[in-house]
């Protein structure tokens, strides 16, 4: 559940750090589509990182309060979401874009700033990000 210490205090400023980070991950079981956040301070250094879903995510109303929840626990500043399209599509869906805003809505009530989005892909380095096409 809990991820690599060599993780923790490393700087994430961009989709691509963030994607380094974590295609190490999804690539263990990369036919399941699974749902990590990075957790960061105010300098967007690592707090931790976590699997939060895994199986088929359908994104239930539980979901952003978990995250929230879980945000506030660690007493981070911001997170970054990522989750893998087994597929290789690296389209979001219509519940990718509708869950990112509304964790981006509950985030902005709280002062937890929700950096970005991340689509990952089996294929090597193909990635997509929210922030990077501006859809956040």
């Amino acid at each position: 559940q809990m991820v690599k210490e060599e993780s923790k205090g490393k700087e994430i400023s961009n989709a691509a750090a963030a994607y380094h980070v974590l295609k190490p991950l999804f690539a263990e079981n990369d036919d399941v589509e699974a749902l990590y956040c990075i957790f960061l301070n105010g300098q967007n250094h690592v707090m931790a990182i976590e699997k939060m879903f895994s199986g088929t995510i359908n994104y239930a109303t539980i979901f952003p309060r978990e995250l929230v929840k879980r945000t506030l626990v660690l007493g981070a500043s911001a997170v970054l979401m990522a989750h893998n399209h087994p597929s290789g599509n690296q389209n979001p869906s219509e519940s990718d874009l509708k869950i990112t805003q509304k964790i981006k809505e509950a985030g902005n009530l709280l002062d937890i700033q929700l950096l970005d989005h991340i689509i990952i892909t089996p294929e090597r380095d193909l990635y997509r990000s929210f922030a990077d096409e501006g859809q956040l």
